[in-house]
This record gives C-alpha cells, structure tokens and sequence, in this order.
C-alpha cells in the first residue's frame, strides 16, 4: 500500500453544514440546492467520522521508516449511487479533488464498483485505515446490490434518485465493520445527502413529513437566498443563469429547496415556502383565541383548524382529512373525536348526543369556535322533504356555528390566503402552519396545483383554469374558507373597493427569509 499522510484543508460551506458535521443522529441528512457543497461536506463528514473510530485493540500498522506499529482506527464507508455513469462522472469526481487516486490504494476502472483505502496518520500517533467503496444500484434491485457489504457506515448519495429499498437494505447491513474482535463500530449508520424530493415520494413522507426519532435532517436555505451555502465557490449569477432554461417546478426544487411536484401540475399556492412558513415544532392552540375552521363538503370532507393570533398572523394547527365516500354525519364524529383529544377547552357536547339535552344552552353552541365552510354545502337539497344540507348536518351533529364563507369567488379564495403568505409582519412570516398538517404541507408543497393542459400544437406550456381534485386539494381549499371567513376575503374586498389590483399588491420576497431561531 501507498502510505501517505494528507493534509486536509476545508471550510464548511455555511451554518447548516456546520451543524450536519456536529451531529451524531444515527441516519444524518443533509438536503440543499444544486451547488451548495453538499457531496463534499458528506465525504468530510465521513472522514471525520473515521477519525472518530476508536482504535483497535488488535490490530497495528507499520508505517515506512519507523520500527514501531502503530494503533490502527477502522473505518469503512459504502458510497451508492443510482448509475455508474453518475458515479463516475459527479461522486467519484468530487472525492478525488479531496482524495486523489495516489493516496494510498485505488481498485477499479471506471463503468464499475471501485475501492480506495487510504492511511491517515493523526496528531496522537494513530493511523486511520479508511476503506471507501464505490458502488452504483443500475437496473438491479438494492437486495442484490446491497446484500453482501458490511461497512460501518453507508453514504446514499442523491438519495431523491435512488429508490427507496436502497435505505431500508442499507439500514440491514451497517454497524459491520470492524467486527468485534477489534472492538465494533464507535458509530455507524447512514450519511445521505439530496434535493428537494418530489412530494409524494418515501423520502418526502418518510424523512421530510415525519422524521423519525433516529434521523436528523439538515435543510439548507434557497440557492438565491443572502444566506446561501457554498456561495463563496460559484460563479457570479450561477443560479440566475441556471434559471434562464428551467421550468419553474425544478427551480422550486434544485434551487429554491423546496420540495415540489414533477412538472405535471402548476401549483396554486408558489408563494408558500416550506423552509418559512412551516414550524419546527408541533403548534399548540393559543387560549382564548377562538378557534377558526374550515370546511370543504362533498365526497371527500376535509377540514382545517386554525387561530388568528394578531397583527394579521395566522397559525394553522390542525386538519382533518377523510377517505373518499366519507358523508356528514361520519364526518362530524371525527371533528369530534379531534376536538375532545386535542381542543377540550374549546369543545362542547353537541346537542345531537343525548346528554346534551341537560347542558344549559350556552354549552350547546360553540361560541369559541367559528366555522366557514364551501357556500356550495348550504344548497342542493329537498325542502318539501324536510331534507337537511352538510352544513346544517355538521352543524347539528358538532356543535359548531358554520357559516357558509363570504364567496366562491375563486379569485377571492386564492388571493385570501395568498395575501397571508405573502405578509411579514415584524419580520416574521403571518402564516405559520404546524408540521402536524402532514396534507396541508404536501398540497401547499405542490399537491394543489392546476393541471397541464394537452395542446399539441402548441411549444409553450399552458394550464388550465381548474385544479386538479386529488388527496391534497380538498384540505387546501377548506384552509382557503378558513382564510375568508376569518377576514382575509373582506380585506381583499376592500382593497378591491379603494380600486387596488389585488394581483400587484407590494409583497416581501421569502427567497431571502426563514423562519427565526
């Protein structure tokens, strides 16, 4: 073996990768824009990590010229990468500018797997022996691929592009090395790095919606934003040139970071940011605000609970989401069951349960919760058959005042919420919505969006008018009455009424915001 030491000089590109370097999660991932250094700070990662490993109590490395063995760290990291082609022309590419091919030993000729095992020789007198193995899934299944190493750690690189099985096997085979009897592991897990992922994908709702206890996640800000990593090592105008050639749903996504949809829809919402307007924490309800819901009837009922909290700020707290057939009176006991667990202090009895027949009559009627629902709900019925509509059915059967919103405008809907996530007052974002909204966010995300339109004659993109009614549109489109009926449409009626373009009104841009510490 080549046994050499190597000076490593390296600068973190900006605070998110500083703190993905100080974590010591299990499964660690670091998400960002094109550009952002994120490959890199992964490869450093592991190369810190290494030197972590505590040595071996058996095994010793003599090193050229010197009579004495020295204590050895073991490490050895499994990099994946989808095609060998991407391994080759990008991953590989980018270890060599910090681990040339002449330190050490290097095994492998490009188009297939590759190892390189390198000796680091640290100030305290021990060698790290790091044994890098480069790998691609192709058209093989991860089982397959992934089935016979047994490294310490793995590193998932592009993780959006590799299918999901590749992190459920890698889970199966790390912690393998060294073995025991020279002492395990110090650490092991996943290092994984990505963009944005497309909503709807196991990496959006598995690592992004709901991370799980042993996972950290490390979001880097928009490649446009003031803040922006790795910044110091791009060309001028890297990114607005970038943008001159790309359909608005891959800028979201490879350079806002924000996770989005592919490019079959036009989301209805592009002015929601999820690294702003999202909490990082669950958001509890504010005592006594009243609680502001609303309601999209039909087939598919979705409801959304929300508080304005002043200075025109909106948290949204909660949703309910039901399943396609779902009618009003199934659908009220879920509004029920939500607002005794988590809302009793708002909750009363509905007068449709029998023992609200001996409350007094102001603890039959929610006066502390207001309810907005789609105008569409209060019609549709027989009269002469003394037929009930969804409204008065929900109404009755929950407690709860509902009003049917100010209008179905839908220009008055879009704008009333688009005026919220557009504000900052005091510097901070008037739409907060809670990570609880698992819905909400995918359909903000993107999942609410209007459909591409099939024109063959035409070479520019064209959309239509309608949005595309899916899982997410129902729950957005209750949040948008919530947004009318707590005042937001008679804001965008009065402007319209001074004779102010609702469509141009002055707003901050969020590329350059988030949410505070």
């Amino acid at each position: 073996m080549n046994e050499s030491v190597l000076e490593l000089a390296w600068k973190s590109p900006g605070p998110v990768s500083s703190q993905f370097m100080r974590s010591t999660a299990r499964v660690q991932v670091l998400n960002g824009p094109v550009g952002s250094g994120k490959t890199t700070t992964v490869f450093m990662k592991a190369v810190k990590l290494a030197q972590q490993q505590a040595p071996s109590p058996k095994r010793r490395i003599q090193l050229h010229g010197e009579p004495i063995p020295r204590p050895v760290r073991m490490f050895k990291l499994c990099v994946v990468r989808d095609t060998y082609r991407n391994l080759w022309r990008s991953t590989i590419k980018s270890w060599e500018k910090r681990m040339p091919r002449d330190i050490g030993e290097w095994k492998g000729a490009e188009g297939g797997p590759a190892t390189h095992t390198i000796p680091l020789v640290l100030q305290d007198g021990t060698v790290v022996e790091l044994i890098v193995d480069f790998i691609a899934i192709g058209d093989n299944s991860a089982e397959d691929v992934l089935r016979g190493y047994e490294p310490t750690a793995f590193y998932l690189n592009e993780a959006d592009r590799l299918h999901w099985e590749c992190y459920q096997w890698a889970r199966t085979r790390w912690g393998r090395y060294p073995d025991i009897d020279h002492g395990g592991p110090t650490w092991w897990g996943i290092l994984m790095d990505c963009n944005a992922p497309q909503i709807g994908t196991p990496l959006y709702e598995r690592i992004f919606l709901r991370t799980p206890p042993d996972v950290e996640l490390f979001r880097q800000p928009s490649g446009l934003a003031p803040d922006a990593e790795n910044k110091s090592n791009l060309a001028p105008g890297y990114y607005e040139e970038m943008m001159a050639e790309m359909e608005e749903a891959l800028i979201d996504r490879m350079i806002r970071n924000r996770p989005g949809f592919s490019l079959a829809g036009k989301p209805v919402h592009p002015e929601f940011n999820d690294l702003l307007h999202v909490a990082d924490h669950t958001l509890e309800p504010i005592p006594g605000l009243p609680l502001i819901m609303g309601f999209d009837a039909g087939l598919d009922p979705a409801a959304v609970i929300c508080q304005k909290i002043g200075n025109g700020r909106w948290h949204v707290l909660d949703e309910i989401v039901s399943e396609h057939g779902t009618g009003a009176i199934r659908f009220s006991r879920h509004i029920n069951e939500l607002l005794r667990e988590r809302y009793p202090d708002w909750h009363a009895t509905p007068i449709s349960e029998p023992a609200a027949w001996l409350e007094p009559p102001h603890r039959r009627s929610r006066i502390k919760i207001q309810g907005w629902a789609d105008p569409a709900a209060q019609w549709g019925v027989d009269r002469q058959e003394d037929e009930q509509t969804w409204i008065e059915l929900v109404s009755y059967h929950t407690g709860i005042r509902i009003a049917p919103a100010p209008t179905n405008d839908r220009t008055t809907r879009r704008e009333s919420l688009r005026r919220v996530l557009t504000l900052m007052p005091d510097g901070k974002p008037a739409f907060v919505l809670s990570p609880r909204c698992e819905k909400l966010r995918a359909g903000l995300n993107g999942g609410f969006h209007y459909r591409k339109m099939q024109l063959s004659a035409s070479t520019e993109d064209r959309w239509s008018d309608e949005v595309e009614k899916n899982g997410f549109s129902h729950v957005c489109e209750a949040l948008e009455y919530a947004m009318m009926g707590g005042g937001e449409a008679a804001e965008i009626h009065e402007r319209r009424q001074r004779g102010w373009d609702v469509h141009r009104l002055p707003r901050q841009a969020v590329d350059d915001l988030r949410l505070p510490e």
